[in-house]
């Protein structure tokens, strides 16, 4: 059977049975963060942000799952773009290839939601900053189009 459980160490990705282990190196937050950037969000990606917000705010109500947000909340929220490169904990490849680990993704903005996954933590910083260079690009391009 394939392992499914990793912990880190040195930046390393290590297999383990320990689930003690695990579940304490994944409820630390710091140490599974690879990097994260901000960069500041622009009006046109903000409205389209905020009301894929405010769809998203729907679904919860249906589900009953719904937490009371301001508009303040809102527009904080969307006002940046996040890239989060975080250990996964998790293979994520669920048995094919090799085990991935680490994990992309963007948050608001021109590419929202993209997503890549990785097996190592040099893969991962790699992977990040590919993502950052495609939202400038593509925050550049739409300020172009829109002049």
């Amino acid at each position: 059977m394939k392992q499914r459980y990793y912990i880190l160490r040195d930046r390393k990705a290590l297999p383990t049975n320990d689930l003690m282990k695990w579940a304490a190196m994944i409820e630390d937050a710091a140490a599974r963060t690879v990097k994260q950037t901000w960069f500041p969000n622009t009006p046109h990606w903000m409205k389209l942000d905020l009301a894929r917000e405010k769809q998203s705010d729907e679904t919860a109500k249906s589900l009953g799952l719904y937490r009371e947000r301001t508009v303040i909340d809102l527009r904080t929220h969307v006002s940046k773009i996040m890239i989060s490169t975080v250990f996964l904990g998790l293979d994520h490849g669920w048995g094919t290839g090799p085990p991935l680990l680490f994990e992309t993704m963007v948050f608001n903005g021109p590419l929202h939601e993209d997503m890549d996954r990785y097996t190592t933590w040099a893969q991962a910083e790699a992977g990040h900053a590919k993502f950052c260079e495609q939202v400038r690009a593509a925050l550049v391009e739409h300020s172009v189009k829109a002049k």
